[in-house]
Order: structure tokens, then C-alpha cells, then sequence
């Protein structure tokens, strides 16, 4: 993409500085015309840096940012939950061992601690069971993510071969290793 103006739906890119920000207007070859007449982008790297420009300075620390405090309640912020077509997600070598066996990869899935995981991005992504996340409309509700149970990812692993040694997980005297 080049660095001109650009835009073919209700709005026009106007200005785009890299980094900063960046402008729509209407576009005057759209029709009907948008009622808002400029949105601004204003581009900030990451959460601390939003906190430091928009909250006044003394009221919150920057080490209570990294537990993000409830910004809804702070006069002048709005905040809005929008789901993203976006994934996080672990991905296994399935070839070899100890990874080719599918009770150890489900005992992987149950031994994450998704809820916690959760609970530290306060909620704000769905948890999907499959590559297609819960914000598209054919996105199968039916299926269910692997609950979070150690007793079961130890009772899969066990079924595999892979028993608890001394603290640690080995299968005819070899240990469990998932980085090889």
C-alpha cells in the first residue's frame, strides 16, 4: 500500500501519520452520507501508555495498569468489550513423540489452566474449541473447549505410558519433554 489517501466505503483516509494517528472524513462519492463527520485513530502502543495519557496523573499507578483497574468507573473514560477475529492458541508437532499420542495431547489441553488465563485478560476474549472464534456468525457453539482437570490430564498421561517419577514424567526411562 502506498502513502496516499485511501478509501472506498463511507469514509476516507484524510491523514495517516505512522505510528500516531489516523484520520477519516466522509467520502463524497459515497452515498448516504455518513452523520459523523471525523474519526480519529489515535495510535498508543500498548495498555500503560493508554493509562498514562488519559489518566490524570496520581490517580492510579503504573504497576495497578498492569492489572487493569476498572476504567469504566473513571470519570471521562468509556470503555467498550469488542470481540476480535483474532486466536492465540498452542500448536503441537504431532509426528513424533511424545505428541503423536492423542491422550497426551488432550492431557496437554487439560492441564491448561484456561479460566486463570481467562480471568487475567479480564474476560475480554471468548474461548473458542475451534479455529473459527465465537465472533462469526458459523462458528459451531456445539462444540465444547477441554475443561481445565488435572486429575484427568494425569489419568491421560498415565494411559499413554508416561508415569510420574520422582516429580517427573517418563515412559521407558525416557523423560516427557514436548520440545524436542
Amino acid at each position: 500500500m502506498g502513502e496516499h489517501a485511501f478509501g472506498t466505503g463511507p469514509f476516507r483516509v484524510t491523514q495517516w501519520r505512522r505510528g500516531d494517528r489516523i484520520v477519516l472524513e466522509p467520502n463524497p462519492y459515497f452515498s448516504p452520507r455518513p452523520k459523523l463527520t471525523r474519526i480519529e485513530f489515535i495510535m498508543i502502543p500498548d495498555f500503560n501508555a493508554a493509562w498514562s495519557r488519559y489518566v490524570p496523573e496520581g490517580s492510579i499507578s503504573l504497576e495497578s495498569c498492569r492489572c487493569r483497574p476498572p476504567a469504566a468507573s473513571l470519570t471521562g473514560i468509556r470503555t467498550v468489550a469488542t470481540p476480535i477475529n483474532g486466536i492465540d492458541m498452542l500448536a503441537l508437532q504431532t509426528a513424533g513423540a511424545p505428541t503423536d499420542d492423542i491422550r497426551v495431547r488432550r492431557a496437554i489441553a487439560e492441564a491448561l489452566d484456561v479460566p486463570q488465563i481467562e480471568r487475567l485478560f479480564h474476560g475480554l476474549y471468548p474461548r473458542a474449541a475451534t479455529f473459527l472464534p465465537p465472533v462469526f456468525e458459523w462458528h459451531d457453539r456445539s462444540l465444547a473447549p477441554i475443561a481445565h482437570y488435572e486429575p484427568a490430564a494425569n489419568a491421560n498421561l498415565d494411559a499413554a505410558g508416561w508415569h510420574l517419577e520422582r516429580g517427573a514424567r517418563t515412559k521407558n526411562g525416557k523423560r516427557f519433554n514436548c520440545s524436542s
